[in-house]
């Protein structure tokens, strides 16, 4: 069993483990307790949990995340927290041997007593102690276990498995009767092939004065399982002894006085580099209709750090990156009490000085070596500006921070690293505003969807996104509803893709399916519904008449006993379309390729080229067609 020198379980880990009720089927409990035994039997994990609320009361409407890693054998661990409505540093914790160093904000670290983090005062720091400790409850109670199928987490297949907990008896034990606290509530962990959790995602619904209730949700991803720990002790100067912790002043000294473009520096960074300035291209590449990725500097910033994102994007992606003329600035834009540029204020310089409108084609990132902040934030990697069709298309960053703060674990911060995180933060930006990928909940890609702090940068893994993106251009794009119930029907749509595209003369693209459209019964017609999910899932499609939408299912929903019979509808004025192939034969088969193609063909020709449906029963665009099957043999229409 691992020593257990961290803490105990939180109170809501406690709850729900004692909620578990009896009737167990044998082969999933089996199965997921041989998982979480097999964690909680070795000595070191890494760890990613996120906890949320919302609701009214206090419960409600808050938000964290913690990173971090445990060795209780070697007695280490590094642990980062972290507001996420605040980018700011909320609190840093290491442990090394005995010995505990603290640090919620500034520079300065608090060194104490490990077994000061026993004391009744830190228990809200109970899930961090020992993110393991809800395997270890699980094997104590008479739980009923379920499998939910095959997910995705951190980019490996896990099999998810769905605990039944009785929120009553939850309420009756946790919350001083029936009916009080808890109302609603689930456990699921997820185990990956080599028989590991590596999520446990727990949900608990509490009750709200005005009926309106409040739902705090935690979710923790395990990784690394038995590797060691690398934890590195401050600076002697930068720590300071328990006793000393009252004479601190709130933020320690200024954590970046000696930093570039900070203090007394800031001025030595309000003009352009003349080494990027000799790199700059005609800013007329980046004007027009053909779309480019534009990067502007905005006052002083390092060659090294521009060489790092052009050649990153051509020799992994081939996209070659147009660095602009760079923008100097005035002292009066910058915020030099604080060292800082507003993101507002960078947004308003590539507006001025390059016309950069929602509706420019090409995409323009101004980054600057000056910390930036926000209306909203003390300070900020960057934001994202601008309307296109799918989202900001404009985005602006400081690489200020990510040349000072060192990464949480401790390692040492070099220009190697340095340029990474610039890399990575700027193909991020390409990514997710110059190819259009929706974003994702894996940190393994470019386009993760949060980005709060070093935890979530450092994390992040340098790798594009799979597939196309959301399409670009004119022609039309194939978005499919969800995911399909048999593999066979995406290959077929793939195929028939190709040949609707050569036959019909129209670029069609299927963009990498990250997200998708869902079916939701709200609506009596499956296609209005689905209609409005393509119009919810990809805003925007009136700024580009050139393109098409055609969405695609293949669910039985199409023919549901209270749904009309029908195989297609089409909103041509919107230049989208839906289809459902649900009847259309087996998939795999010559059959079934052939009535996708007819399919694929007449809602194309309605959505895209305007063609009306008719009375003639022998032509594809006959008005009465209900089925697939009734497309089989009817004569193509002539396209204009």
């Amino acid at each position: 069993m691992r020593s257990r020198f961290l803490l105990a379980i939180p109170l809501a880990a406690t709850a729900l483990l004692s909620a578990c009720s009896a009737g167990t089927p044998v082969s999933a409990a089996a199965a997921l307790f041989s998982a979480t035994d097999r964690a909680t039997g070795v000595d070191s994990v890494a760890f990613e949990m996120t906890m949320t609320g919302e609701g009214p009361g206090a419960a409600g409407d808050f938000s964290l995340s913690a990173r971090g890693a445990i060795d209780s054998e070697a007695r280490r661990a590094w642990v980062h927290m972290e507001a996420k409505d605040s980018e700011e540093i909320a609190f840093e914790w290491r442990i090394i041997d005995d010995t505990s160093f603290i640090k919620a904000g500034g520079e300065l670290w608090i060194e104490m007593p490990a077994t000061l983090f026993e004391e009744d005062m830190f228990d809200g720091l109970a899930p961090l102690r020992d993110p393991l400790a809800p395997f270890e409850e699980l094997r104590d109670f008479d739980s009923e276990v379920t499998r939910g199928g095959t997910e995705e987490v951190r980019g490996r297949k896990a099999e998810r498995y769905s605990v039944t907990l009785d929120p009553a008896r939850v309420a009756a034990e946790q919350f001083g009767g029936p009916g009080e606290g808890i109302t609603a509530m689930s456990v699921d962990v997820w185990v990956d092939e080599d028989g590991w959790p590596v999520r446990l995602a727990t949900s608990m619904e509490l009750d709200a004065e005005d009926d309106s209730p409040s739902v705090i949700t935690f979710v923790t991803e395990y990784f690394d399982y038995g590797k060691p720990v690398e934890v590195e002790r401050p600076a002697d100067d930068e720590i300071l002894s328990a006793g000393d912790f009252e004479n601190v002043q709130p933020g320690g000294r200024d954590p970046f006085k000696d930093a570039a473009c900070h203090g007394e520096r800031l001025a030595e960074c309000l003009n352009t580099n003349p080494e990027v300035d000799a790199l700059a291209a005609d800013p007329a590449l980046c004007k027009g209709k053909e779309a480019r990725l534009c990067i502007v500097p905005v006052g002083w910033v390092r060659r090294d750090a521009i060489d790092a994102i052009v050649n990153f994007h051509r020799e992994t992606k081939g996209i070659e990156v147009v660095v602009l003329p760079g923008i100097p600035l005035e002292p009066s834009k910058v915020d030099s009490a604080a060292s800082q540029i507003t993101a507002e204020t960078l947004w308003g310089l590539l507006q001025q000085q390059y016309g950069v409108t929602s509706r420019t084609a090409s995409t323009y990132i101004a980054m600057t070596g000056i910390d930036a902040r926000s209306a909203d934030f003390g300070w900020l990697f960057g934001s994202r500006w601008g309307s296109s069709p799918f989202g900001h298309n404009h985005g602006v960053f400081s690489y200020f921070r990510m040349a000072v703060v060192p990464p949480y674990s401790g390692q040492p911060l070099d220009d190697r690293l340095f340029l990474e995180r610039v890399v990575k933060y700027t193909a991020r930006y390409t990514a997710i505003l110059f190819l259009d990928f929706p974003l994702t909940e894996d940190i393994n890609y470019l386009n993760y969807y949060e980005m709060y702090g070093f935890s979530d940068l450092d994390a992040m893994q340098p790798r594009w996104p799979e597939g196309t993106g959301i399409c670009h251009g004119e022609g039309v794009c194939i978005i499919p509803d969800g995911e399909f119930t048999d593999p066979l029907f995406e290959e077929d749509l793939k195929a028939v893709t190709e040949q609707v595209a050569k036959d019909m003369g129209v670029r069609i693209d299927i963009p990498v399916r990250t997200q998708g459209s869902y079916y939701t019964p709200i609506k009596a017609s499956w296609s209005d519904e689905f209609g409005d999910d393509l119009r919810n899932s990809t805003p925007g499609l009136e700024y580009r008449p050139g393109m098409s939408i055609i969405g695609v299912s293949d669910d039985q929903f199409a023919r549901g006993t209270k749904v009309e019979d029908h195989a297609d509808k089409a909103w041509p004025e919107e230049h989208l379309g839906v289809i459902s192939g649900f009847d259309a034969g087996t998939p795999g088969t010559a059959e079934h390729r052939e009535r996708l193609y007819r399919l694929l063909y007449r809602a194309i020709a309605r959505a895209h080229f305007g063609i009306p449906l008719d009375d003639d029963p022998e032509s594809l665009m006959f008005e009465e067609i209900r089925s697939p099957r009734e497309l089989d043999g009817k004569r193509l229409p002539v396209l204009p």
